[in-house]
């Protein structure tokens, strides 16, 4: 693994990450933000480790700690706090209830339940979460072509237009905070996975429907012939979601304060689509397994003190350690 070439050191006396040896932690933040995917959070910790903490008992400070940096400082000088598959809360749901639960939910959440349609990220983003990792199903219903938000088969109870709003929420809340968006395709027609609508399984869609949400346009799913809708792309750090090639340079948070980067647009088998994201962390047509510590599954509640160990593991090399 090597870690991201960061821009020159700025020379100010702000705080940052913990670093050794000018190493950068910015491959860390992937490697905390995608590689916990069968492990079950929840707001009883017990069969967890020393290394997990419920996200209720998170500082208040840390609301707007981003806001304590200095403009000068590379994203690839900080250490980033995020969430693998940041809403997956259920597999099952009683239609009574409301409630979640049962053997899928078990395999499925991932994440302390905080409220359905995105409104756990409101709670991820005021305890100091800043990267996203987001998993989209093509769905076609009455408003034409969207994306809903999947774990594997599971429907979240949220779309993705709820993902947006909660994060433009909280950047105008915070205007000196960022977030980092990492975005998956997720149906890859699996066993075990789910099927984007029918007619609309390929990779052109899933980036022309990504597209529409920036540019204000929704696809009614007879051919190109769209509509009006909210436009986002002013939400976005503008070099990330041009659609024709990939920011060549990591930027300072100075230069994307109150936006969402979008680390990268990743294929339903894992291929990352050109024109979106960060070229570094995620280049086209190739993989990042450099700065992704991937090792995802784990059999049983035993084995996950050694994923904790791959995870350390990953972050003391990341760090030149």
């Amino acid at each position: 693994m090597f870690p991201l070439t960061p821009r020159k050191r700025p020379d100010d006396g702000a705080t940052r990450g913990p670093r050794k040896r000018g190493r950068t932690l910015f491959g860390s933040l992937l490697a905390l933000a995608l590689s916990l995917s069968t492990v079950t959070l929840t707001a009883t910790p017990a069969q967890a480790s020393d290394a997990y903490n419920s996200i209720t008992s998170a500082s208040a400070s840390n609301v707007d700690w981003m806001s304590r940096i200095a403009d000068g400082t590379s994203l690839s000088w900080l250490s980033v706090p995020g969430t693998h598959d940041s809403l997956a809360l259920c597999g099952e749901r009683d239609p009574k209830t409301g409630k979640c639960g049962g053997i899928a939910t078990s395999i499925t959440q991932t994440q302390e339940n905080h409220g359905f349609s995105a409104q756990t990220l409101t709670t991820q983003f005021r305890a100091g979460i800043r990267a996203l990792d987001i998993r989209v199903r093509v769905d076609k219903g009455d408003e034409g072509l969207k994306f809903t938000i999947h774990h594997g088969a599971a429907y979240q109870y949220a779309n993705f237009t709820d993902v947006l709003n909660a994060t433009r929420d909280f950047l105008r809340d915070e205007p000196g905070e960022t977030v980092l968006l990492h975005l998956k395709a997720e149906c890859d027609g699996g066993t075990f996975g789910c099927e984007d609508a029918e007619g609309f399984r390929t990779d052109e869609w899933r980036k022309k429907v990504f597209d529409s949400y920036l540019d204000g346009r929704s696809y009614t799913g007879n051919g190109d012939e769209s509509t009006k809708a909210t436009a986002w792309r002013d939400l976005f750090w503008a070099p990330s979601v041009t659609g024709r090639g990939q920011a060549g340079q990591v930027p300072s948070l100075g230069e994307v304060r109150g936006k969402v980067v979008l680390m990268g647009y990743r294929a339903t088998q894992g291929g990352i689509y050109d024109g979106y994201g960060i070229k570094q962390p995620y280049p086209a047509g190739g993989s990042n397994e450099e700065y992704v510590q991937d090792a995802y599954e784990v059999g049983t509640i035993s084995d996950i003190a050694g994923k904790w160990e791959k995870v350390r593991a990953h972050l003391r090399r990341t760090n030149g350690t």
